[in-house]
Formats: C-alpha cells, sequence, structure tokens
C-alpha cells in the first residue's frame, strides 16, 4: 500500500490521474480498509481495460450492474 500510495502522489504530482482495473477482491478490501479506495475515488476503478476506455472515450454503457469498487469480499 505504501508503494501505491507513492505512485498516486506522483501521478497527482505530475498532473495526472490513475484509474485501475481488474483489481480483486482481496486487494480492494485493503484498499477499502486503508483508505486508498476513497483517496483514488471510487470512480477510477474499473471491471477491465475497455471499461476504463470506454468511460475516459465517453462511452455510454447499457450494463446495470452494480459499480466495480462496491463489490467486496468482506465488510471492512
Amino acid at each position: 500500500m505504501h508503494l501505491l500510495n507513492e505512485v498516486f502522489e506522483n501521478t497527482v504530482r505530475s498532473g495526472l490521474g490513475l484509474s485501475l482495473t481488474g483489481v480483486k477482491g482481496p486487494v480492494r478490501d485493503k484498499m477499502k480498509k486503508d483508505g486508498f479506495l476513497q483517496k483514488i475515488g471510487e470512480e477510477n476503478f474499473f471491471m477491465s481495460i475497455q471499461e476504463a476506455v470506454d468511460k475516459f472515450d465517453g462511452v455510454q454503457s447499457n450494463d446495470n450492474l452494480e459499480p466495480y469498487y462496491m463489490q467486496s469480499n468482506a465488510n471492512v
């Protein structure tokens, strides 16, 4: 988590953003517990690379799926 926080802070300092795809449940749970999920913004987590690309290209999805960041393996 320390390294991931450092990467995030470096991207922000550089004027860039950070989005993540395919983050597995236990890792998401740790990110949530450590506050990283809130820090990066829940809207920057995606199920797939294509979903992220579509978001940044302005493509609207027809899926009514629960947001990826809400899918958790544990209550933390």
